[in-house]
């Protein structure tokens, strides 16, 4: 199966979910409900959350101590790491705090869990290569080392995924 055949034979919004399984945590965190022993006004909170923070050193330490203790705290962490989200705090960070904290790690992490989900669905190696934009052997090598975790494992009777040259036509999206 070729890319093009591929996605016009999957739906969409499986194919979504799978190059793009960066979505914002189930669930309402600390930081959708004011917190007047923290922060004065629920525009203050709002100010710090939207990275736009009137006080800095104030506000900042305020919206980690809510991050702390909220819930949703490992969840909006995958997210801040994957989304790349400039401006806003999230997971007990700033955006400049999170950008320096990122190195290949992330993408690599990233760019599995599309490989994955794709597998997942279906798609060949040539085909995720193709989706994802890096080299089929590269994709070989991801699927070897998601392999290697517990809980992943290619559907049953299956074996590796066939590969292809590359086709230049990716899905649109």
């Amino acid at each position: 199966m070729d890319t093009h055949e591929f996605c016009t034979t999957t739906a969409p919004e499986i194919l979504y979910l799978a190059l793009e399984p960066i979505t914002p945590p189930d669930g309402t965190g600390a930081c959708a409900t004011h917190n007047p022993g923290l922060f004065g006004t629920p525009w203050q909170q709002q100010r710090a959350f939207d990275g736009e923070a009137l006080n800095p050193k104030s506000d900042y330490p305020a919206a980690r101590a809510m991050c702390t203790a909220c819930p949703l705290l490992d969840a909006c962490r995958r997210y801040a790491d994957d989304s790349r989200e400039e401006y806003t705090f999230l997971a007990g960070m700033t955006a400049a705090e999170r950008s320096t904290r990122r190195m290949k790690e992330t993408e690599i992490a990233k760019r599995r869990r599309q490989v994955q989900e794709l597998y997942r669905i279906g798609a060949t190696t040539s085909v995720i290569a193709d989706l994802v934009g890096r080299d089929p052997s590269l994709i070989r090598g991801d699927l070897r080392a998601l392999e290697k975790r517990p809980g992943v494992r290619r559907p049953s009777g299956a074996a590796s995924p066939p590969s292809a040259p590359p086709s230049s036509s990716r899905c649109r999206r």
